[in-house]
């Protein structure tokens, strides 16, 4: 069967070998009476990431030219490249049937959107276009679950594998398109799992024969990049694992021997994760009915909040200068709340990674996208925020930071007014810490008062001295402490005007919203003196070593 391999390899090994940014894959075919190692291997290469190589994917357009591949996929590559996150190669191993995939990881230019575009072709040169989709746990922006395409055959290890709660923190699931149906889901693993887990959940189900899952014992410790299942289109059940870990050293000699390179490498990856980050990840003492409580959160009316909040939804006190605090309020102008944001691009390198953590309507990320050239993934518990934000482009995740983990690391962890929102802050923070470098917040604190529920029950309030010792507490050093409460409090004179304007309703959120900005503004001076808004910069404790593991904006496929 790997007759050819070793040509293969040294064919490859002249245009990858020595990239310091590679990594190689190969797949295992499971049906209901056999295992198949399926013949193609494929290389992963990032921008330029040769030491030789200009900027690009000079390696892939060699490649191309190279095997001699049709020209509209030479064209969809070079259209794609600019926007490439990585780009992956393919080839079967044998002569006559010998088949080529070209995968292009890439980012939309309008809309920011992460996906995947596939081509496959052969010696006729017939080129088959596939598109994939990623979306983070549980469901898609429009309803789409994965459990809804999984042939019913596979049901039952499609389940007991996405009821592995890692995989729910902190992973997702692409969908495959091939001729306008969806044909195939795939689970990620970014942490890189030995087989064993797949194992042991075939064990339980029905779906192998006895000698199907013996011979694949013999694969077990090898690391899981991803997991594939047809979909109930496709013409028959069956379950493809990918197996994908970085390739540095000595050029593979042959197809046993790139196994063997993945397998180490893989196990080591995921060794060190379990070290560095999981062996230190605080448990959540939050517990509540719902790991999604919508009710709250969720409106029916987007215009009706665009009209409170304006045009760019920024749910979050606006910062005023002297000059507006003391004259006449001008409660069109959303430039105080533009100006909440971009204070904070100081605290924030210019093209940063950003965890955005409660997110809302999205207002900060927009701002950080678009005039600081920022990478930000939100995050949000509301179901209704999620599919608005989605549908205006940016990338959310709907979660609850309480019970899941971010999904990879990240430059800077962001909590703009969201962690008075959190019940278990001090876990929170020692879990942010694992994944990020910087923390940025705003929170507000009440020290006029013992600690209390309020905002119907949403905000659990603590003293500006206990946020201090939790931050501390969790291993982040403050760098930067200050109360911005005065250059904030006209914003409730701004948000009471505009809800005026509007009659009362049914939103619970909304109403619980109108009540609270009556109430301060009947006593601004003394609520304001006994509610600070506490900005807090902190920096990571230089002890915690950054974790390598895979998140949104890495190759998950």
């Amino acid at each position: 069967m790997h007759a050819s391999e070793g040509l293969s390899l040294r064919f490859f090994g002249t245009f990858f070998h020595g990239a310091p940014q590679l990594h190689a894959e190969w797949s295992l075919r499971i049906s209901e009476t056999e295992i198949d190692e399926r013949s193609r291997i494929t290389f992963w290469i990032a921008p330029g990431s040769a030491a030789d190589e200009e900027p690009g994917f000079p390696s892939i357009e060699r490649l191309l030219e190279a095997t001699e591949a049709p020209e509209a996929v030479r064209e969809r590559q070079k259209i794609l490249s600019p926007d490439c996150i990585w780009q992956g190669f393919g080839a079967s191993s044998g002569s006559a049937d010998r088949e080529y995939a070209l995968y292009l990881h890439h980012s939309d230019t309008k809309t920011g959107e992460v996906r995947y575009d596939a081509c496959k072709w052969g010696a006729e040169g017939v080129v088959e276009s596939s598109r994939y989709e990623f979306f983070f746990f549980p469901c898609a922006p429009d309803g789409r679950r994965p459990s809804g395409f999984i042939h019913p055959r596979l049901s039952g290890t499609f389940d007991g594998l996405v009821g592995n709660r890692r995989l729910q923190s902190m992973s997702g699931f692409w969908l495959r398109h091939r001729h306008s149906q969806t044909d195939q889901v795939d689970l990620v693993f970014p942490w890189h799992p030995p087989l064993q887990l797949l194992f042991d959940v075939l064990k339980r189900t029905d779906f192998v024969s006895a000698a199907a899952l013996d011979a694949l014992m013999a694969y077990r410790s090898h690391p899981v990049r991803h997991v594939a299942f047809s979909a109930a289109n496709g013409s028959e059940p069956a379950i493809t694992v990918y197996f994908s870990a970085p390739l540095s050293g000595d050029w593979p000699r042959d197809f046993p021997s790139l196994q063997e390179a993945i397998r180490i490498s893989g196990n080591a990856l995921h060794d060190a994760l379990e070290e560095r980050i999981f062996a230190h990840i605080p448990p959540c003492s939050a517990s509540g009915p719902d790991a999604f409580p919508d009710t709250f959160y969720s409106t029916g009316s987007v215009d009706t909040w665009r009209r409170v909040l304006g045009a760019n939804m920024h749910y979050h006190f606006g910062m005023f200068s002297k000059e507006e605090r003391e004259g006449s309020l001008n409660i069109f102008s959303d430039e105080p709340f533009e100006q909440a944001v971009t204070d904070l691009f100081d605290c924030i390198p210019y093209g940063s990674s950003v965890y955005d953590v409660g997110c809302g309507w999205g207002g900060p990320a927009r701002r950080l996208s678009r005039d600081h050239g920022c990478r930000v993934l939100g995050c949000t518990i509301s179901e209704t925020q999620y599919r608005y934000l989605f549908a205006s482009g940016l990338q959310v995740r709907y979660a609850d930071a309480e019970t899941t983990l971010p999904p990879g690391f990240f430059d800077c962890m962001l909590l703009l007014e969201s962690l008075e929102h959190v019940r278990d802050k001090a876990g929170l923070l020692g879990r942010l810490r694992l994944f990020g470098n910087k923390l940025v917040m705003r929170v507000h604190c009440q020290d006029g008062a013992p600690n209390s529920v309020n905002f119907a029950g949403t905000m659990h309030m603590i003293r500006s001295t206990e946020l201090r010792g939790m931050i501390e507490e969790a291993g982040w050093h403050i760098v930067h402490w200050r109360n911005r409460r005065e250059e904030s409090m006209p914003s409730l004179r701004v948000w009471h005007e505009r809800l005026a304007q509007i009659p009362p309703g049914r939103d619970v959120h909304l109403e619980t919203f109108r009540s609270f900005c009556s109430r301060v503004c009947q006593c601004e001076e003394e609520w304001a003196a006994n509610n600070p808004l506490i900005e807090v910069v902190a920096l990571r404790e230089p002890s915690v070593m950054q974790p390598t593991v895979a998140g949104a904006g890495s190759r998950q496929r």
